[in-house]
């Protein structure tokens, strides 16, 4: 589930409305490799009503738009290959033992 919601503003000339979006969604995994999914934008509401006023010296703007907003979508994931994140035991080539003994390998202070 996803929600978002942001009040009113005022401008200098106006308002700004108020805007707000719901979405919800489900996964069922049907075996090791392969799932579906279901997701719902704004179940509740089939269309986002964006009204604002503008006001000026000489002039007065109103707008009342509406927009469709709800959406569905369905979604079959198939998982191929494996990828593998244990981390290997790995041997460095590099050997830092050059200061580890005074061999005059390395400057003396």
């Amino acid at each position: 589930m996803f929600g978002f919601y942001r009040a009113p503003r005022q401008t200098l000339q106006g308002t700004n409305p108020t805007f707000s979006i719901f979405v919800m969604g489900a996964r069922k995994e049907i075996n090791e490799k392969v799932s579906l999914g279901i997701r719902i934008v704004e179940p509740f509401f089939p269309d986002k009503n964006f009204g604002g006023e503008l006001e000026g010296d000489n002039f007065i703007q109103t707008t009342d738009t509406d927009i469709p907003f709800r959406n569905f979508a369905i979604n079959l994931r198939y998982k191929f290959g494996k990828l593998d994140f244990k981390q290997r035991n790995r041997r460095s080539k590099i050997k830092n033992d050059d200061q580890s003994n005074d061999d005059g390998g390395g400057q003396n202070f």
